[in-house]
């Protein structure tokens, strides 16, 4: 009796974990890159109506860009594009908060161009 007992517990707390990994909605390419830009205004509280809309569109663009061509290979050109285009968008000072909130916030690499690239997108 605690034998079975046991049993479906067990299986009613597998059940609720995999029902609850379920649960999260995927978000879409549009709602992914106003969170993207809404994580860079947290970082950098003093960026422009017009930065923030350059910014979501290069996001969008890359979220897409991403879900395209989902190999790792292409996922480390995509980063430094992207910060690339960073560099254009945001001021001098803009851009050095974010390399430098980027280098405190995890293990990282710097490329032979300067960009500030996470480790775990340089693994092969």
């Amino acid at each position: 009796m605690r034998v079975k007992f046991l049993y479906i517990i067990l299986s009613c707390v597998c059940s609720l974990m995999v029902t609850a990994q379920q649960a999260e909605p995927q978000r879409t390419p549009e709602e992914e890159a106003a969170k993207q830009t809404e994580m860079l205004v947290r970082i950098l509280p003093n960026l422009t109506d017009t930065q923030k809309f350059q910014l979501t569109k290069i996001h969008l663009r890359y979220i897409q860009e991403r879900i395209e061509h989902p190999e790792r290979t292409t996922a480390i050109e995509r980063m430094k594009r992207r910060h690339e285009e960073y560099r254009t968008i945001l001021t001098e000072n803009q851009y050095k908060l974010l390399q430098n909130k980027c280098s405190n916030n995890a293990p990282h690499t710097q490329t032979s161009t300067g960009i500030i690239v996470p480790i775990h997108y340089t693994r092969h």
